[in-house]
């Protein structure tokens, strides 16, 4: 119905009913929940953020971990260690600070998540969003420390090289 009508239609209704204005339902909830939603994104959007600067922490410290250890890295590969078995012991420490954050960080994350769940409402959307950002928290770390341990055995070559060469 148009706004006209609706006008029209109003003095039939109530004579002393005045109209302020008239909105659709979709505008009204707009108006209602417009601050929930911009909670929620401001909440996702620093979600992601601390999920990007908890990678980068993870990778700098298994560079920092990989360059403490390039002494040993080129003993090994002197004495003829691939370059597989060097990944995957760069692989394995930096695995063992991501299983331990996990282990710690699921149940107070699902802890809190109860906790907050019983004060928020949610609907499948946040339910399904919770789920990507539990599998994208898993996800991230791998190729990071592949990069990294791919990084040391690169770098470790090239100072092998340097020093056959003189």
């Amino acid at each position: 119905m148009s706004q006209t009508r609706v006008l029209e239609a109003m003095p039939s209704v109530d004579l002393n009913m005045p109209v302020i204005s008239i909105r659709t339902l979709r505008e009204q909830v707009a108006v209602q929940f417009g601050q929930q939603r911009l909670i929620a994104r401001l909440t996702s959007f620093f979600g992601v953020l601390s999920l990007i600067l908890a990678s980068i922490g993870l990778y700098g410290v298994t560079a920092y971990n990989v360059g403490l250890r390039v002494g040993e890295i080129g003993v090994r590969m002197a004495l003829g260690a691939d370059r597989r078995r060097i990944v995957t012991m760069v692989v394995r420490g930096a695995s063992t600070l991501i299983v331990l954050g996990l282990g710690i960080g699921f149940p107070l994350t699902f802890a809190v998540g109860k906790f907050l769940g019983s004060q928020l409402a949610q609907s499948d959307s946040d339910h399904c969003s919770a789920t990507s950002a539990q599998y994208l928290t898993r996800a991230l770390p791998v190729p990071l420390t592949a990069a990294t341990a791919h990084k040391s055995t690169v770098s470790g070559s090239s100072a092998d090289d340097g020093a056959a060469q003189k």
